[in-house]
């Protein structure tokens, strides 16, 4: 199954809460209209994590055999076990990026505990012998203030940009130094007003 990548909602609409053993991901007002959310008929809701090319989203959708979600100052919280998902940075009250899907549906990004790729084991002297030595593991932080901005254009283009706690980030899935983050933005903000160029 291939999806079409649609344009992204406030990030500050979807929070993830993390604990031990489970995860609360909370739809506030704009996500819960575009999921079909009817306040009425409270319908249920159901959540399926990606793979492949999908990996690291989560799509939640309207589903009579999923559950009745809980309803709290206006949000829906749906509580998912965290022995489901993927390994995850551990944060409380995280804003998320998403996006609509198809149908009643929306996509929500998971802060998913990066890995470095590297063309090949980095090497270290073990009693006077090289051997593997273990990689470092990397967590995707938080956005520096400083490209604040620039990471609000880079998924308005369709960038997806994330963080990682070594100072480099990943640009959709491909780990990048910072210096070269704010190039490879400005070429996607250019190649989509050219494209809107044309369509008009």
């Amino acid at each position: 199954m291939t999806w079409t990548p649609l344009p992204l909602g406030p990030a500050v609409d979807v929070t993830l809460t993390t604990s031990k053993k489970n995860v609360v991901v909370s739809l506030g007002p704009a996500a819960a209209r575009r999921l079909g959310w009817d306040e009425d008929e409270q319908p249920n809701v159901g959540a399926y994590l990606g793979d492949g090319e999908d990996a690291g989203w989560l799509r939640i959708a309207l589903d009579e055999d999923g559950v009745s979600p809980e309803i709290i100052d206006g949000r829906l919280l749906l509580t998912l076990p965290r022995s489901a998902l993927p390994d995850l940075q551990d944060c409380r009250s995280s804003p998320l990026n998403w996006k609509a899907d198809d149908g009643a549906a929306i996509l929500v990004r998971l802060p998913t505990v990066a890995v470095a790729s590297r063309p090949g084991p980095r090497l270290a002297a073990v009693n006077g012998r090289q051997a593997p030595a273990a990689e470092p593991a990397l967590d995707v932080i938080a956005v520096p203030d400083l490209y604040a901005a620039l990471h609000a254009s880079a998924w308005a283009n369709g960038v997806e940009l994330m963080f990682l706690s070594d100072g480099n980030v990943s640009v959709n899935g491909r780990i990048t130094s910072a210096d070269d983050v704010e190039g490879i933005v400005r070429a996607a903000v250019e190649r989509r007003d050219a494209a809107r160029q044309r369509a008009s």
